[in-house]
């Protein structure tokens, strides 16, 4: 930076003083003049997902030295890209003059007023109405919709509201649609519901009301025509809830008024045999809402029977089955309303000709039971040939109806026995046998009297057991009493009852070696018995054994007739001393009712004979003294054991009873070396 014009002024003589040079001055900058864009608004945009301002307007103050300042505009962002005010930012102006542009500098970017952002408004297309019937109400039942815009990935759905008809009544009605809302996977603010759907119109349609009460029977026999009789009580509304009235204080929709006018009236769709139809027609309502549905019928048109004469059957024997004999042939139509003849020229049904041929007739009772006047149906053999419809005829009953009787059957009933002939008190029962089919009941009997009553089940029944009939032939009396389908029989059997002979145990005594033997006759007594309960006897005795010893009977004879008698109670069989060896004795014995038996006595031999009862006294000491009786003159054998369980008997000495029969023995236990056992036991054992 250059100075110029300095001069130099004092309070003396200027001249006194020159200015050698102008004064030297630093370098300094020249700035460039600051320029402000002033005037840049927003305009408001609809929510299109960006945050995107469109700016307008501007303008920079000042002309300097000559120079026209303008600028170039930017671009503007709203402080959000969602509904609501928002600030709005200015970025990217920039000046331009006609000079030179360094001169100015953009000191801020303009500075622009609030904007808004306002929801984008949605259209709900192809929202339909369903029809309905009338339910006395307005609402409509709506379906579909769709909505169009995706921005900024926002998916944009709906929630459906509720429809209503113009009326509630019968008839094509506008529906408008509302409560309809907005929902988006965004902020559903940033839209707005712009109308409601627009709905096409739809329809309410009568409600339909079924007739009750009209009826015709099921079924009618085939008259030519489809004439039905009149129906049951007509113009009954069905049940609702609450039921419809014809006065219309209970109907189920508030003031509807439901009466029914007309005469129901009913026809067959067909005239001829077969399943047919029945539909009502005549009934109808005064209030629109509502139409009149008067029911449709199943029913059945049966052909009409045609009955004849000529036909007769004849009364039989039960048998078990149905079967009935005929005699006659069908010989011509009985008389009907109008004559039916193979002409047919007569036929009560215009264009109808009916004729008949016979061919075999069978015959079936409707029971197979006996009894009298029993209705019999025929099958087969007659087969009519109509002239109109097939089938609209058929073969009838003869006239008049078939009766006839099945009759009781003879019967003859069986008798067996259990076991026949059988012994006395034995169990035995009887059975009889009658026909597979019999009922009834069936009595036995004997000379004692009823001892059984049976009902009858099956082809045989069997009495109860009896015990008591008496020896000898019986006589079986089995009486059926008879049923419904069979005569009562009686028959008899022959029972013959034998006597059980007695039995004999086999008995078995003991006879010392070189000893006699005397058996009782009461001891041999206790081996007999006799199933029957009969006393049992002695009848005779072998007096020779099987051995050849005599025997001897003792206190008994054998009188001339076979029978034994005893002199007093104490009789026996005396077997002497013999050789000693086993023997064998037999007997006969009777029960008095003619049964018999043989008997046994087996002897068998015993070498010796033990026993303690004769020792008197035992002293103890280094030797022991047994002091004992036996018989004067024989000889005892002292045994000793020192223990019972078991014993074990050893031969200690051999004595002879003196003539008074004392025996005095003495154990030194020279077996055991001298020294006497902690126990010692003794008998005593003689030995022929």
């Amino acid at each position: 930076m250059t100075a110029s014009g300095y001069a130099l002024a004092t309070s003396g003589i200027s001249t006194n003083y020159s200015l050698s040079a102008q004064p030297s001055v630093p370098n300094q900058n020249i700035t460039a003049a600051g320029v402000t864009i002033t005037g840049v608004t927003a305009a408001s945009k609809t929510y299109d997902g960006t945050a995107t301002a469109v700016l307008s307007g501007g303008s920079v103050s000042g002309t300097f030295n000559g120079d026209n300042v303008t600028f170039t505009a930017g671009t503007g962002m709203f402080g959000s890209q969602y509904v609501g005010t928002w600030p709005v930012t200015a970025s990217g102006y920039a000046l331009a003059t006609s000079g030179i542009s360094t001169n100015y500098s953009l000191s801020a970017q303009p500075s622009v007023p609030n904007q808004s952002i306002t929801a984008a408004g949605v259209t709900i297309t192809g929202v339909t109405a369903a029809s309905k019937t009338y339910d006395g109400t307005a609402t409509a039942a709506l379906s579909g919709g769709a909505v169009s815009g995706t921005f900024n990935s926002d998916n944009v759905l709906f929630t459906a509201g509720t429809g209503a008809f113009g009326s509630q009544h019968f008839g094509t009605w506008p529906v408008t649609a509302s409560g309809y809302a907005l929902s988006t996977r965004g902020i559903s603010t940033n839209y707005s519901l712009s109308t409601q759907p627009t709905v096409a119109n739809a329809s309410i349609a009568a409600k339909p009301l079924t007739v009750t009460g009209l009826s015709v029977p099921a079924s009618k026999v085939y008259d030519g025509t489809t004439n039905t009789a009149a129906p049951g009580t007509p113009g009954l509304l069905p049940a609702e809830a609450p039921a419809f009235n014809t006065g219309g204080d209970g109907t189920p929709y508030t003031g509807d008024t439901v009466s029914l006018s007309g005469s129901a009236t009913g026809g067959y769709n067909s005239k001829d045999v077969g399943a047919a139809t029945v539909t009502f027609t005549g009934l109808s309502t005064a209030n629109t809402d509502y139409t009149i549905t008067a029911p449709t019928q199943a029913a059945t048109i049966t052909p009409k029977p045609l009955n004849y004469t000529g036909i007769s059957v004849t009364n039989k024997v039960y048998d078990g089955t149905s079967t009935a004999t005929l005699s006659g042939t069908a010989a011509t139509l009985a008389t009907e309303t109008g004559t039916f003849g193979t002409g047919g020229d007569g036929a009560p049904y215009t264009g109808d000709m009916v004729s008949f041929t016979t061919g075999t007739l069978t015959g079936t009772f409707a029971t197979n039971q006996a009894g009298i006047g029993i209705a019999v149906t025929l099958t087969g053999g007659v087969s009519l040939t109509p002239g109109g419809q097939s089938g609209d005829y058929s073969a009838g009953s003869p006239s008049p109806a078939l009766t006839a009787s099945i009759l009781q059957a003879t019967s003859c009933v069986g008798a067996s026995s259990s076991e026949n002939p059988s012994g006395f008190q034995d169990s035995i029962s009887f059975t009889a046998t009658l026909p597979a089919d019999a009922t009834g009941s069936v009595v036995f009997a004997s000379t004692n009297g009823v001892f059984s009553s049976n009902s009858v089940s099956g082809a045989s029944t069997i009495s109860l057991a009896i015990t008591n009939l008496p020896r000898g032939t019986n006589l079986i009396t089995v009486a059926y009493s008879g049923d419904n389908n069979y005569l009562p029989s009686t028959t008899n059997l022959d029972q013959i009852i034998t006597n059980h002979p007695p039995m004999a145990a086999t008995m078995t005594v003991t006879r010392t070696a070189g000893l006699p033997l005397v058996m009782s006759l009461a001891d041999l007594a206790t081996n007999w018995s006799d199933a029957d309960g009969d006393t049992v006897e002695l009848t005779g005795v072998t007096m020779l054994s099987t051995n050849g010893v005599a025997l001897v009977a003792l206190n008994w004879t054998t009188n001339l007739d076979g029978s034994i008698s005893t002199t007093n109670g104490g009789a026996y069989i005396g077997y002497p001393n013999s050789p000693n060896v086993a023997d064998q004795i037999s007997y006969a014995i009777g029960d008095g009712q003619g049964g018999t038996n043989i008997g046994y006595i087996n002897i068998v031999i015993n070498s010796s004979v033990t026993a303690t009862n004769s020792i008197t006294g035992i002293s103890t000491g280094g030797t022991n003294l047994v002091n004992a009786y036996g018989i004067p003159g024989y000889n005892y054998i002292l045994e000793r054991t020192t223990n019972l369980a078991p014993a074990i008997w050893i031969d200690v000495s051999t004595n002879t009873a003196a003539t008074n029969g004392v025996i005095n023995a003495a154990d030194a236990f020279s077996d055991l070396g001298g020294t006497p056992p902690a126990s010692a036991y003794y008998r005593l054992k003689w030995q022929p």
